[in-house]
């Protein structure tokens, strides 16, 4: 089973298990666990992009719209496991 979102379409996971419902995969939202990554993106002096580039790009980072907003999903059944990456 695949479900398959536009480029302006909105995800929603409530709209996924409504869909795998019908395909007789039945899961109950309220019991399942979601497990996302998070990068946090660290600006070094390390050669490579000019430092400016590094914090530009470091602070559009932490200002983007993170997963569990953009696919709706409910905050009190996340598990984010995280990994610092230094530019």
């Amino acid at each position: 089973m695949s479900v398959r979102y536009g480029f302006m379409e909105k995800p929603d996971i409530t709209d996924i298990f409504d869909v795998t419902g019908e395909n007789a995969l039945i899961l109950n939202p309220e019991e399942t666990s979601f497990f996302l990554g998070k990068e946090t993106i660290i600006a070094t002096h390390n050669r490579g992009m000019a430092i400016w580039r590094e914090k530009l790009f470091s602070f559009m980072s932490k200002n983007s719209e993170g997963a569990i907003v953009f696919y709706n999903i409910p905050r009190q059944q996340v598990v984010e496991l995280g990994v610092q990456i230094e530019l």
